[in-house]
């Protein structure tokens, strides 16, 4: 629809990661490492301890398929916008899963965990 006619709001943290990947990493413009680091730097911004990967520390990461391609939007979306400025676009590099304080916080419909 028209963009005036257009609820408020926009789907963005969802394909944030994989549209950064697949505009900037893939063609070499960024460092995969770089563009993680930048992405997970929120919490210096605010002034927050940054969170660590230790024994005893909870878990805060994210799972990855980097190689996975998708149609941004063919499933539907997890937010409750449907406006998105990549619906459409094949984007590559699929978040699976993110892990906040160890509690699971997003999980990828399609993706399930086994516990060993």
């Amino acid at each position: 629809m028209p963009f005036e006619q257009a609820p408020m709001g926009t789907t963005g943290l969802e394909t944030a990661f994989a549209a950064l990947h697949t505009e900037l990493v893939l063609p070499g413009v960024l460092a995969l490492d770089l563009l993680v680091r930048r992405m997970s730097a929120a919490a210096e911004l605010f002034e927050l301890p940054t969170p660590l990967i230790a024994p005893g520390e909870p878990a805060n990461v994210t799972l990855v398929d980097l190689d996975a391609e998708f149609i941004a939007g063919e499933r539907g979306w997890e937010s409750r916008s449907e406006n998105c400025c990549f619906a459409g676009r094949r984007l590559r590099g699929r978040v699976l899963m993110t892990l906040s304080g160890g509690a699971i916080v997003y999980r990828e419909r399609a993706f399930s965990v086994v516990a060993a």
